[in-house]
C-alpha cells in the first residue's frame, strides 16, 4: 500500500511538473512574441523618425534655396532700381541742358529779329532818302 501510495504521489508530482513546464513554455512563447512585437514597433518608429528627419532636412534645403533665390532677386531688383535712378538723373540733366539750349536759341532768335527789324528800318530810310 505504501509503495502504491508513493507511486501515486510521484505520478501526481510528475503530472504537476509536466503541466508547470507546459505553462512555462507557453509563457516563454508569449514573452518572445511580445518582444518581437515590441522590437518591430520600435523599428517602425525609428524608421518613421528617420523619414521625418529626412523630410525636415529636405524642407530646410528647399527653404535655404528659396531664401537664396529671393535674396538674389532682391539684389537684382536693387541694381535695376539704382540703374534706373542713374538713368533718370542723366535724363534730367539732358533735359535741363535742352531747356537751357532752347532758351539760348530763343535769345538768339530775338537778337536776330531785332537786327532784321533794324536792317529793314535802315533800308527803308535809305530808300526814302533816294
Amino acid at each position: 500500500g505504501e509503495l502504491a501510495e508513493a507511486e501515486h504521489d510521484l505520478a501526481t508530482i510528475r503530472a504537476a511538473l509536466q503541466e508547470a513546464e507546459t505553462r512555462a513554455a507557453d509563457f516563454s512563447a508569449q514573452l518572445k512574441a511580445a518582444e518581437e512585437t515590441t522590437e518591430a514597433y520600435v523599428s517602425g518608429l525609428e524608421a518613421e523618425l528617420l523619414d521625418a528627419k529626412s523630410a525636415s532636412e529636405a524642407v530646410s534645403v528647399d527653404l535655404r534655396a528659396a531664401e537664396e533665390q529671393a535674396a538674389a532677386r532682391m539684389s537684382g531688383l536693387e541694381a535695376e532700381l539704382s540703374g534706373a535712378k542713374v538713368a533718370s538723373e542723366a535724363v534730367s540733366v539732358e533735359l535741363a541742358a535742352a531747356v537751357a539750349a532752347g532758351d539760348a536759341l530763343q535769345g538768339e532768335v530775338a537778337a536776330l529779329q531785332t537786327r532784321l527789324e533794324s536792317a529793314e528800318a535802315a533800308m527803308g530810310c535809305t530808300q526814302r532818302g533816294l
